[in-house]
């Protein structure tokens, strides 16, 4: 192999790494988000504030029924079991959840994030509370958001280690762009 053969096979693969590593992360997140998705509803977390930037900001309406078995100090988790779009939501300590094989999906979530309470709610972290909304459409969606004639849900995909991935947010049971798209 001549040395200018060698150049030009290290400077296609120096080209291919990043095409790789591209490839890697589109495939990694398509494996996460192919776990099943469960719809949370959603309210607005600060009536003055539910727009950040270009990201709506929202706490998680957990069902009426939800059991609490969490003890004050311990880790919490939400486990998430039945139908994905309608699912059961009880609240115990990680550790039991981990225990358990009824939970389909586990979220660590806490009474307060940065020494700020929620009213005895839990909530997940602040990066599973935001969604990217287009600019557009921001103000016509806080607007619905802040009327409460709209159901608005999130779809959670949870994720091993007690995280989760936001997938798409639902407006009276449509995928956000086909409700934007008929509005």
């Amino acid at each position: 192999m001549k040395l200018s053969d060698r150049k030009t096979l290290i400077g296609l693969l120096t080209l291919a790494i990043p095409f790789l590593a591209m490839l890697l992360l589109i495939g990694t997140n398509i494996r996460h988000l192919d776990h099943e998705e469960f719809r949370l509803g959603i309210e607005g977390s600060d009536p003055r504030d539910i727009l950040r930037g270009h990201y709506m900001v929202f706490n998680y309406v957990w069902p009426e029924a939800a059991a609490n078995s969490c003890v004050d100090g311990q880790s919490c988790c939400a486990c998430l079991s039945g139908d994905g779009t309608n699912p059961s939501v009880s609240f115990s300590s990680c550790k039991a959840l981990d225990a358990q094989k009824s939970c389909k999906g586990i979220l660590d979530v806490k009474h307060s994030w940065n020494g700020r309470p929620w009213n005895g709610r839990y909530q997940p972290d602040e990066s599973l509370r935001q969604y990217y909304i287009p600019e557009a459409r921001a103000k016509e969606l806080e607007t619905m958001l802040r009327s409460n004639k709209e159901r608005f849900k999130v779809g959670i995909v949870p994720q091993p280690g007690h995280g989760g991935q936001l997938k798409m947010m639902y407006v009276d049971g449509k995928p956000l762009p086909d409700f934007l798209s008929g509005h």
